[in-house]
Parts: structure tokens; C-alpha cells; sequence
């Protein structure tokens, strides 16, 4: 990689270069971060969470053009949720000039006051992935039959088996109320045995026979299955 890393940084303005000729005229873009597992047998590899020898680095792509805009190498035996923060703002200043990241969108691990606040202060939309708690759960229950509705395919027809809803939903050290949209889908099979848990992810709960699970957005305009989808 170079002596200081230069071979790293000669990349990233390759990088800049080639996405600024993908994006064209296109300011403001999507960014999606997710951890990519990487499954290794060298030495020094680290047991993922998963049980799996190797390294999760955090990856930041550009929804509009599906490209990588930045990516922090961890070891295996590092939590997804860790920095997440400092990772969107290195995906911002990786940025070509003159583009910013409009939109947000990344699972569990972005749950986190501070990456909610800072899409509020940048008024960045944002999509993420709740996780479930026992005060969710509660709101879940108290929910009726009239507080859902279908959720609605991109062709336009009805699910039969999914429905949404949404509700305000309050997390701890935020001071104003979050916008939840709840999946809710008809449990089969086995998975019936495994009613009132919160599964072992934190982003699922079995409750009386359906699997619900939660986005927080701020996409007030949006129906419930635009946000979804």
C-alpha cells in the first residue's frame, strides 16, 4: 500500500475521480452502509460474531450509482455498530467535491442517538433498521385491527400477508419523538413455536403469531410501503 499509506490515498482520488464522472450533474446522493464480512484463514484473523474467522469491514456505497465511496477495515471480532458516525462523515469527505449525501440508509447498527441527531442537524433523510425493545413491544400490543394496513407491492397490489402501521415512538437520550413504521407478517410453520420473544438480533419480535419488525425514517411525505421498499 505504500510507505504512510500513499497507495491508499492515491485510490481514494482515483475513487473521487471515477465517481464524479458517474454521478454527472447529481448533487445530493443516497448513501447505503452496511458490514461486509470478509471470511479468512490467515493467522491473525479474529472470530466474527457470527462464528466465522475473518474481518467486517464497514462499507459505504452510493445507492444512485452503485459504487463504493469509502470503506474502514476492521478485524473480525469488531461490533458492527462501533464509529459508525466517524464512518459516514470519512463517506462524506470522500466525496468529489461539490456532492453531499442526502439521504441515509443502513441497518441495526446505525440505531444510535447520535446518528439520528446528526442526520436532524444536516436535515439528511434517513431510513434505519429500530431495534426492537420491550417498550416497542408494548406499543406493538396495544396496537388494533384498525391501526393497520396492507402493505402495498411496488406493482400496486395488496399483500395478503404483510401489513404496516406506524406510530410515535420515543428513544431514550433523544428529546423528541421518532417516526416508526412497523412490519408486521403472518408467521408459519415452526416459527410459530417461538411466540413473545425478542430474537437474539434485537430486530425481530414473534408476538401471537406474526414477526414484526421496525424502520425509523423521517420521510413524513412517504407511505408506510414506499419507506418499506
Amino acid at each position: 500500500m505504500g510507505k504512510n499509506q500513499r497507495g491508499l490515498q492515491a485510490l481514494d482520488k482515483v475513487n473521487q475521480h471515477l465517481l464524479k464522472a458517474a454521478l454527472r450533474k447529481r448533487k445530493g446522493v443516497t448513501l447505503d452502509i452496511d458490514a461486509t464480512e470478509i471470511i479468512s484463514q490467515k493467522a491473525e484473523a479474529k472470530w466474527i460474531y457470527n462464528k466465522n474467522l475473518g474481518y467486517i469491514p464497514m462499507v459505504g456505497h452510493i445507492a444512485e450509482v452503485g459504487m463504493v465511496v469509502a470503506c474502514d477495515f476492521r478485524e473480525g471480532n469488531q461490533p458492527p455498530a462501533k464509529d459508525n458516525l466517524a464512518f459516514m462523515e470519512q463517506c462524506q469527505s470522500s466525496l468529489p467535491d461539490g456532492r453531499f449525501v442526502q439521504n441515509l440508509r443502513i441497518d441495526a447498527a446505525g440505531y444510535q442517538v447520535k446518528i439520528i441527531q446528526h442526520c436532524e442537524q444536516y436535515k439528511l433523510y434517513y431510513a434505519i433498521r429500530a431495534k426492537m425493545s420491550a417498550s416497542i413491544k408494548k406499543q406493538i400490543e396495544a396496537l388494533g385491527d384498525k391501526d393497520w394496513q396492507p402493505l402495498i407491492y411496488k406493482n400496486g397490489e395488496q399483500s395478503c400477508s404483510q401489513n404496516t402501521c406506524r406510530i410515535v415512538h420515543w428513544m431514550t437520550n433523544h428529546e423528541t419523538p421518532l417516526n416508526l413504521v412497523i412490519q408486521c407478517k403472518t408467521l408459519k410453520g415452526q416459527s410459530d413455536l417461538a411466540l413473545d420473544e425478542i430474537i437474539a438480533d434485537t430486530t425481530e419480535i414473534s408476538h401471537q403469531g406474526y414477526l414484526y419488525r421496525a424502520i425509523v425514517c423521517n420521510r413524513e411525505e412517504w407511505t408506510d410501503s414506499q419507506i418499506i421498499h
